[in-house]
């Protein structure tokens, strides 16, 4: 009765865990995660390349490069920023997508007059479904040429401060919904916005776009939102930072795992577990020393049949050991 019970827990336990190992993932912005709030589809069509370590983004051939910073919520490092701005003297384009105003902080520290505002832009006639999700028309004459008609925003805020040119402005009908309850107030700034701009940075380009949304999957097709991104992008290579959003506990549960499995793919990790699978069939099976090395020749072949990957030679040596 003890050993079914044990043996039932492991069972339910390595079940949670493959189901975590073989879900794909949840967390925003994350390019796996196939969901309405996941990049899989902009990762997709757009071909991005994930970069863990801002470090070393100048050495990424910067003036054939983008790199897309979107909705991030882990403050930046001196060393980031340094590494960041090297990559933009070199020629490199800066594409932040943010409506928290969460990128402000690096674009303080960059040194440049433009700040995402954090309110919400909320347009009662230019809109998808709802006015927190205004659609947007006047647009820069290289977007339109480019395919580019109009962009659906998702909760966005707007770009402000100097120094900019901009790529694109809410309606004059637009307002930002200090109290969130989707009607204009007396004191609530009324419309046009600018929704996304460009400035020149050293040698290079940043563009600041105001909502964080505009390329997550329930986003992409709406509008022209993937058009009005590939002219922004251009030729350039996309380089998607995934260094600074802050995973949630399922996707620390799962990278976690899928280090384990890589581990086990190992050699010295496969035969260590084979040697400590057999130890144990060895001591359930065989109580005496009497027909061990039938019953061990038995096993080994049982598992060489199951894994005809494995080096047979190891394999015995390993039989023998145990058996002797």
């Amino acid at each position: 009765m003890h050993k079914s019970v044990v043996l039932g827990v492991l069972i339910a336990i390595l079940a949670v865990l493959a189901a975590i190992y073989y879900s794909p993932p949840t967390d925003d912005f994350d390019p796996g995660n196939p969901f309405w709030n996941g990049l899989s589809q902009a990762s997709e069509k757009l071909s991005l390349v994930e970069v863990s370590d801002l470090r070393l983004i100048q050495y990424e051939s910067p003036a054939n490069s983008a790199l897309l910073i979107v909705g991030p919520s882990k403050p930046f490092t001196p060393e980031e920023v340094e590494s960041i701005r090297e990559f933009l003297r070199q020629g490199g384009l800066l594409i932040i997508a943010d409506e928290f105003g969460s990128a402000n902080e690096l674009l303080e520290t960059l040194g440049v007059g433009v700040r995402l505002n954090g309110s919400v832009v909320f347009d009662p006639l230019f809109k998808e479904r709802s006015g927190r999700l205004p659609r947007v028309f006047d647009l820069a004459p290289e977007l339109v040429e480019n395919g580019t008609e109009s962009l659906v925003l998702n909760y966005a805020t707007v770009v402000e401060g100097t120094g900019f040119r901009p790529l694109a402005r809410s309606s004059s009908f637009s307002f930002l919904d200090l109290d969130v309850d989707g009607e204009w107030d007396a004191g609530e700034p009324r419309g046009p916005f600018v929704v996304a701009a460009e400035l020149t940075y050293l040698g290079g380009k940043i563009v600041v776009i105001s909502d964080s949304s505009i390329l997550i999957n329930s986003m992409l097709r709406l509008g022209d939102n993937l058009e009005f991104t590939r002219a922004i992008l251009g030729e350039r290579t996309p380089l998607l930072d995934a260094s600074h959003w802050a995973p949630s506990r399922f996707a620390l549960a799962k990278g976690l795992l899928t280090q384990v499995v890589a581990y086990l793919h190992a050699p010295e990790a496969r035969y260590g577990l084979l040697m400590l699978t057999l130890a144990y069939v060895s001591r359930l099976r065989l109580p005496s020393r009497v027909g061990r090395p039938a019953e061990a020749r038995e096993n080994l072949e049982e598992v060489l049949k199951a894994h005809p990957e494995w080096e047979r030679d190891v394999i015995e040596r390993l039989a023998k050991d145990l058996v002797d």
